[in-house]
């Protein structure tokens, strides 16, 4: 486990993000039981906090380090992200964050009709 804020989070008293990482670390390892699997959290559910822990998992993929890569990482991998919210004018600003190379990038659609972002990003 990685703390992309540097220590760990405080716990959620519904429950709600632990069942969902929960959820999600297990059928990645069901689906890949010989990948190396790193669970990244965010120090909050603010867009700040969530965008930063992309970054760390970009990295971790690229390069395996939760700092910046050297020129010329090539690692290749999966970010998988189990949140979103409502789309908003300024969302392509951020779409940056789905570019690393050699990284696939998989978004929660929602549990609700309607688009969520960055479900809705061509990123």
């Amino acid at each position: 486990m990685v703390y992309a804020g540097g220590s760990a989070p405080p716990v959620d008293p519904t429950g709600g993000w632990e069942l969902e990482e929960a959820l999600d670390i297990e059928y990645a390892h069901a689906m890949a039981p010989h990948a190396r699997l790193y669970l990244v959290e965010a120090a909050s559910n603010y867009d700040s906090d969530l965008f930063a822990a992309i970054q760390v998992a970009n990295n971790l993929v690229v390069c395996g380090r939760t700092s910046s890569c050297p020129l010329g990482s090539r690692g290749r991998g999966e970010v998988s992200m189990s949140w979103g919210g409502g789309e908003f004018p300024q969302e392509a600003s951020l779409d940056g964050y789905f570019t690393a190379p050699g990284v696939v990038y998989f978004a929660a659609a929602g549990d609700y009709p309607g688009v969520i972002y960055p479900c809705a990003s061509p990123t």
